[in-house]
């Protein structure tokens, strides 16, 4: 696929303030990578009312020892952008004025956070310390509704997604409000397939209409649009699972966004160590069989963290670098009940005297075999091999048997799971000005699936190779700059030591294709139901790989004129003009599509705050920075050019 660029230019205008945030980013992809740093704004005033130009916002994350630090301008307001999310202490300091702390404030991923401050005359040096658990309770910054789940909330709330047969921690969202599984119950059903039983339709939306990253890195499956269930690290590695929906902002693309954010190691040691334990004498007898045909189940999920600071003794100290390292690992033995319709032993010779005293006849002659004897085929026999003896009312005809019982085989199969998953993070501080992270996920995960009948058992596999990676730049307090980069490989499967193009070969028959391009057998059906019907695929491999890289300019323009807030986007696969108009009580969104390339030129102006954007293309060019920057964007008026 020929690489393909994408724009998004995104500019919020208030009465007071102007964010401008400029994205670029290729590779033609399905979905776009994205940022999960957050922004805390607000306006620093005194008792009276007004505004408090000059002030010092600190804001200090004790787990990393990281400092934003951002000054008030002549209006008395503030924002500190590309924010990671965490627990900060703030505290406001300005001239004549006691200051202020408030500790604890939580800002989330991707959550702008307003945070006001009043500020008093000082009597002496004296702090004020302020309540700060209803900072950000209500949200006043954008119409977004949103929920969050803490890394407290995935390990505690009773969602038994380790005895799913999966580690993945994705279905907790569903504790969520707005949050709706999608054609399927929970939990779901055991399974290495990428695919899952189960999706997710948030505040009303299309599962489709859902994205789904991990530290802005995709996982979603490029084959099916649906959520890679196993893409994900281990429940002990989260640090937030946050839901958006209505009103989501538009550089994120979809109307709903799943976003997790893994733990990055800390200033102090932590760690745990766990095992989870399921077994058969818990379970209910199933339906249809008895206590000594009981499924056979003892789960184990076990595993452990660590986190902390990078220390060489006498060489580095531990307070600019820091690790956090997972392990799960999932021993899942179990086994299924079936009940088969099978051949009796008379039948599998040929005589079907037990079961009719109507003459059976010769299709293609006409005549009848005599005793209800039927020859065996050459092309038929080797299918018989499939077909075990009955062993429930083995004496009986087929007929009886399944009036009595309705079977007459049974018997457990294997469907064994096992998984090993390992989590490394790091993180790297450079003052105030720069941070640096990267994260890599590992995760195999076996499971045995039983074939028909007598068919060897099939091994079905997926294998994750998951990294995400982040550079965040502040080149001024009003200007930083975000690269992100990242890739989700998986690889899924299924083996089976039966080899299906020399039986098939072997049985005479007229195939399209010798030999045949995937291991299996061929369908043998029976319509009417009586006997088991086999043959299917028993091999296969697929993929999906997604590699993204996104550079977010995040450039804090101080007042303009603008009273309402515009949104322009420009992505790629189907380009489109997105032109949103925000007010403070209102939202209109028009979507204007733009033709495919060579696209002349566009040029849209707008009277609340002039802004002309100009399109050039060319079916010879490819779009890079420079063209952006000059050909993309031109904005006149009080603000600066661009």
């Amino acid at each position: 696929m020929p690489k393909q660029y994408t724009c998004l230019v995104l500019l919020s205008a208030r009465p007071r303030t102007m964010l401008f945030l400029l994205f670029l980013f290729g590779g033609g992809l399905t979905a776009s990578p994205q940022s999960t740093l957050g922004s805390v704004t607000g306006s620093i005033h005194d008792s009276s009312g007004a505004t408090i130009p000059n002030a010092t916002i600190y804001l200090h994350r004790a787990d990393t020892n990281t400092d934003h630090t951002v000054t008030s301008d002549a209006s008395g307001d503030y924002t500190a952008i590309n924010v990671e999310p965490g627990s900060y202490d703030i505290q406001v300091d300005a001239a004549g004025f006691a200051a202020a702390r408030a500790k604890g404030v939580s800002l989330t991923a991707r959550q702008q956070l307003r945070y006001d401050v009043t500020l008093r005359v000082a009597a002496g040096t004296e702090t004020v310390t302020v309540n700060s658990t209803d900072v950000g309770v209500i949200n006043t910054e954008n119409a977004q509704i949103a929920a969050v789940l803490t890394a407290r909330d995935v390990l505690d709330l009773p969602g038994n997604f380790r005895g799913a047969g999966s580690t993945s921690p994705i279905n907790m969202v569903q504790t969520l409000p707005g949050v709706q599984p999608d054609t399927a119950g929970y939990p779901p059903s055991p399974s290495t397939h990428p695919a899952p039983s189960i999706r997710f339709s948030i505040q009303g939306g299309l599962p489709s209409q859902t994205e789904t990253t991990v530290d802005g890195i995709s996982a979603q499956n490029q084959t099916s649009n649906n959520i890679q269930g196993d893409a994900f690290p281990s429940a002990e590695s989260i640090a937030e699972l946050r839901v958006d929906g209505v009103n989501n902002n538009a550089e994120y693309g979809q109307p709903g966004e799943i976003t997790t954010v893994t733990k990055s190691g800390t200033t102090a040691r932590h760690g745990s160590v766990y095992e989870y334990l399921q077994n058969q004498f818990l379970d209910a007898v199933p339906y249809g069989t008895d206590r000594a045909n009981k499924p056979h189940k003892v789960a184990n999920d076990f595993g452990g963290s660590f986190g902390g600071p990078v220390v060489i003794p006498h060489l580095y100290g531990g307070d600019r670098t820091f690790l956090f390292a997972a392990y799960e690992g999932l021993r899942y033995p179990q086994s299924n009940v079936l009940q088969a319709k099978v051949p009796t032993v008379l039948m599998k010779q040929g005589n079907f005297s037990q079961e009719t005293s109507t003459p059976l006849v010769d299709p293609f002659t006409g005549s009848t075999y005599a005793g209800n004897h039927v020859p065996i085929d050459a092309s038929s026999a080797p299918f018989l091999e499939f077909y075990p003896d009955p062993n429930i009312d083995a004496n009986l005809s087929l007929r009886a048997a399944i009036a009595d019982r309705g079977y007459n085989y049974l018997t457990t199969q294997r469907d064994d799971i096992d998984s090993n998953q390992f989590d490394l993070r790091g993180d790297r501080n450079f003052g105030q000005r720069a941070s640096l992270f990267a994260r890599y996920t590992f995760k195999n995960n076996n499971q045995i699936v039983p074939r028909d009948l007598l068919l060897p058992n099939s091994l079905t596999y997926g294998r994750y190779r998951i990294f995400a990676s982040s550079f965040n730049y502040t080149l001024t307090p009003r200007l930083a700059n975000e690269f992100r980069f990242g890739f989700t490989l998986e690889q899924d499967g299924e083996s089976n030591p039966f080899n299906g193009s020399a039986f098939t070969a072997g049985t005479k028959l007229n195939v399209l294709q010798t030999p045949a391009f995937f291991n299996g057998i061929p369908h043998l059906n029976f319509q009417d139901g009586n006997i088991y019907s086999i043959g299917r695929r028993i091999g296969y491999t697929e993929q999906s790989r997604i590699f993204q890289y996104v550079n977010n300019l995040t450039w804090q323009v101080e007042r303009t004129p603008c009273v309402s807030a515009w949104t322009f986007a420009i992505w790629s696969l189907t380009p489109k003009l997105v032109v949103r108009r925000r007010p403070s009580t209102t939202a209109i969104s028009t979507l204007i599509p733009i033709t495919q390339p060579p696209v002349k030129s566009l040029q849209i102006s707008l009277s609340a705050c002039l802004i002309k954007i100009r399109v050039k293309t060319s079916s010879r060019t490819t779009w890079g920075l420079p063209t952006l920057m000059q050909s993309m964007c031109k904005i006149t008026g009080k603000p600066p050019r661009i």
